[in-house]
C-alpha cells in the first residue's frame, strides 16, 4: 500500500497538469510557498484555529501541515488550468516531475506519522531521498526560467 501512496503522489502533479493543461512551473513555486509555510507557520496556524473552537484541536498538526502543503499546489493546478496547449506540454514536464517528487518528501513523512504510512522500507523513497536536493534545484531553475520567459501573461496583445 505504501508503494501505491508514493507513486500517486509522485504522477498526481504531472497528470493534473496534463489533464488541466496547467502551469507545472507556478504550481512547483506554489508547493514551495506552501512548505515554506508550513514549515515556519504551521504552529501559530493550530494555535490561531484552537481559539476558533472551543473543544480545542480542530485539526492534527499533521493535517494543518499536509493541508498547508498540498492545497497551495491544488489550487495553482486548477486556477491555471488551460494555461499550456497540448503542444507545449513538455515544457511543464519537468515542473511537474519535480512537483511530484517535492510533493512526495514533504507529504511522505506526515502520511507516515498521521496515517501509519511506512515509506522507509521503499527503495523508490530511499532514491528520492538521496535525489533531494537535485529535484528541489532543478525544479526551482526551470520553474524560475519558465515564469520569467513566459510573456504571454505579461504581454496584453492588441488587435
Amino acid at each position: 500500500m505504501a508503494e501505491l501512496v508514493l507513486i500517486a503522489l509522485l504522477a498526481a502533479p504531472l497528470v493534473l497538469t496534463f489533464l488541466l493543461r496547467a502551469d507545472a512551473a507556478l504550481g512547483f513555486l506554489a508547493l514551495c510557498t506552501g512548505f515554506t509555510a508550513a514549515t515556519y507557520a504551521s504552529g501559530s496556524t493550530q494555535h490561531w484555529l484552537s481559539h476558533l473552537v472551543s473543544s480545542g484541536q480542530l485539526l492534527s498538526g499533521n493535517a494543518i501541515n499536509l493541508i498547508m502543503i498540498a492545497v497551495p499546489l491544488a489550487i495553482t493546478l486548477l486556477l491555471t488550468r488551460k494555461h499550456a496547449t497540448h503542444s507545449r506540454f513538455y515544457l511543464q514536464i519537468v515542473p511537474a516531475l519535480a512537483s511530484g517528487g517535492l510533493l512526495a518528501l514533504t507529504v511522505g513523512p506526515l502520511l507516515s506519522n498521521w496515517a501509519n504510512i511506512n515509506f522507509s522500507n521503499l527503495s523508490i523513497w530511499n532514491q528520492l531521498e538521496k535525489q533531494e536536493a537535485i529535484i528541489i534545484g532543478i525544479g526551482t531553475l526551470v520553474s524560475l526560467l519558465l515564469v520569467w520567459f513566459s510573456r504571454s501573461h505579461y504581454i496584453k496583445r492588441h488587435k
